[in-house]
């Protein structure tokens, strides 16, 4: 029987994750959200959609740069508190992204949302990490990825759709509501809940930056920041394109296009609903090579559909197959750095959004030239490679334990 106390903690920290759920379906529909808009970019300024992709590269890359300064911050300050922080500052920089009046403007409020927003998705990660004991942190992150995927899906698959219905500003005001939102609860609760407004860390700033320093000389921290990048690097450096292939090969409008990408957060809302069954009955190994094979299958399968309905299920097995992948590197890098989870998971986002960037960025002149074809087969043969390779690693380590 379960004590009242215990009773009322879980209550407590349940009604904190899901509003930093909320603010997660923020931050993920701002990441993805000039995913569908890129064919829409690209035609009002006058560039290719490869050029255009510059505002998708530079989001993600201050993103990633910045995950180091929030995750040392969070251990020092408080991780809660400083999710708020960010979203106050998404505020500004959104608004600024809705008002660009040129493609470099834009592109620059972008790297400044992606400053902004930095800290949100990992140091809530660290904040679970901190408050749930291990047995149960899978299915509980997988709870709370459902916030970050409906943000998924708002920003890839309405984001064309608001562009159509009425301009590409019109999808930012759209994420400007969200992140209000987002502020307004997280406001409210670090008031009044004691699990979210926890008392500062009285140490230095350098042990904390020791900390980091410290998990970057690990092999196994290493590995995982590898896996991560090219995690990355290979899905979201396909993804970015769906929507523009689905553009300019079979003639969709932006909306139309976008709305299809509904399938992708579709995948990962499957995993986080079946998360309590599938963890358990397969394990971490068995997830990441059900993750491989349906990224062979989604990939090659967006490669070669012969038809612009084809692309839904290859969306829906690329979500399940990104977030079955990505749950699991998740779970073992809230484990990576115990002692300070800010600094570790900010070690695993910067990672993945540094392989975000970088994978749109070397496949725009990929579909430039060749189309996006190229760059979906490259990611049907990367992905499970690097999938069989993650499960290799998880069952190595756990023989040894």
């Amino acid at each position: 029987m379960v004590s009242e106390p215990t009773q009322a903690r879980r209550v407590t920290a349940n009604r904190a994750i899901v509003l930093l759920a909320v603010a997660a379906f923020a931050s993920a529909a701002t990441t993805r959200i000039c995913d569908g808009l890129l064919p829409q970019l690209a035609s009002e300024f006058r560039v290719t959609p490869g050029e255009a992709a510059i505002v998708a590269t530079a989001y993600s890359l201050t993103y990633g740069l910045l995950q180091p300064a929030f995750g040392i911050a969070g251990d020092r300050y408080g991780k809660y508190r400083l999710i708020l922080v960010c979203c106050v500052m998404s505020l500004v920089t959104t608004a600024a992204c809705a008002i660009a009046p040129t493609l470099d403007m834009l592109a620059l409020a972008r790297l400044a949302a992606g400053f902004a927003a930095a800290g949100i998705v990992p140091l809530a990660l660290a904040w679970i990490g901190d408050a749930v004991p291990y047995d149960v942190r899978q299915t509980t992150i997988a709870r709370f990825m459902m916030g970050q995927i409906s943000g998924l899906i708002v920003g890839q698959a309405f984001g064309g759709w608001f562009g159509d219905l009425a301009g590409w500003r019109a999808a930012f005001l759209v994420i400007l509501g969200l992140y209000a939102l987002a502020t307004i609860g997280l406001t409210f609760e670090l008031r009044r809940n004691p699990l979210a407004n926890g008392a500062p860390s009285k140490a230095p700033l350098s042990a904390a930056i020791a900390t980091f320093v410290g998990a970057l000389r690990r092999p196994s921290v290493r590995a995982l920041m590898l896996a991560v990048f090219l995690e990355g690097f290979f899905c979201f450096g396909a993804v970015a394109y769906i929507t523009t292939m689905l553009h300019f090969r079979f003639g969709l409008t932006f909306g139309q296009a976008g709305l299809l990408l509904i399938a992708f957060g579709l995948g990962g809302i499957a995993y986080a609903t079946l998360a309590r069954r599938i963890v358990p009955r397969f394990g971490e190994a068995g997830v990441a090579r059900i993750s491989g094979a349906l990224f062979c299958l989604a990939f090659l399968g967006l490669a070669l559909a012969p038809a612009p309905l084809y692309a839904a299920p290859a969306c829906l097995a690329a979500g399940a197959g990104y977030y079955l992948l990505h749950s699991v590197l998740q779970v073992n890098a809230t484990q990576a750095t115990p002692e300070a989870r800010g600094a570790g998971m900010s070690i695993f986002a910067t990672s993945f959004f540094l392989g975000q960037a970088g994978g749109v960025a070397a496949a725009a002149p990929i579909v430039d030239r060749y189309g996006a074809r190229t760059v979906f087969v490259i990611a049907a043969v990367a992905l499970p490679a690097l999938a069989f390779w993650v499960a290799q690693k998880v069952a190595t380590r756990g023989e040894r334990a």
